[in-house]
């Protein structure tokens, strides 16, 4: 849904997704950038090949000034080992020691918690992912697919130019 009564058109659908999207904040597994210049929200199954491929280049996506938010978002659905892992995960102490014992073929404690994944999916859905990785930007631009750091940092300078009017 767009409103177009301004000078340009506003999907007004994003702008109500992105208050869900910042709503989940405190669910997210975050990997903070020292120098943060793009904060990027992946989400994320972690029995994804690139999902893993993205994880692995993490300290490459933080040197290059990207912070790095997961939601869950099991592709095999929310009845899947892949979810009851992740709820684990998302349900730990340390979520991100956690998500990186698991992406590093490791296995984590079964936990629970009042985090729902069902909620990342959802989310997830009506952004229109329908495969992982996929890249939500701070705008709600959906960028389905892994891609490199280097070429992600190309990416979102570029955009952020194209988006700020700089």
């Amino acid at each position: 849904m767009y409103d177009v009564s301004g000078t340009a058109p506003v999907n007004v659908t994003n702008k109500m997704l992105l208050k869900q999207l910042n709503a989940l904040e405190k669910e997210m597994i975050v990997y903070k950038a020292p120098q943060e210049k793009h904060v990027i929200t992946v989400f994320t199954d972690i029995t994804c090949g690139y999902c893993h491929k993205l994880h692995e280049q993490m300290a490459d996506y933080n040197a290059l000034g990207i912070t790095v938010r997961y939601l869950a978002f099991p592709r095999q659905g929310l009845d899947s080992n892949a979810e009851k892992e992740m709820k684990a995960i998302w349900c730990a102490k340390d979520k991100n020691k956690a998500f990186d014992d698991v992406m590093a073929g490791k296995s984590v404690a079964p936990a629970s918690c009042d985090v729902d994944i069902a909620d990342h999916y959802a989310l997830g859905v009506q952004l229109g992912v329908s495969g992982t990785p996929a890249v939500v930007l701070s705008n709600g631009t959906l960028v389905p697919g892994y891609q490199p750091p280097k070429e992600m940092k190309e990416f979102l300078d570029e955009h952020q130019k194209m988006t700020s009017g700089k």
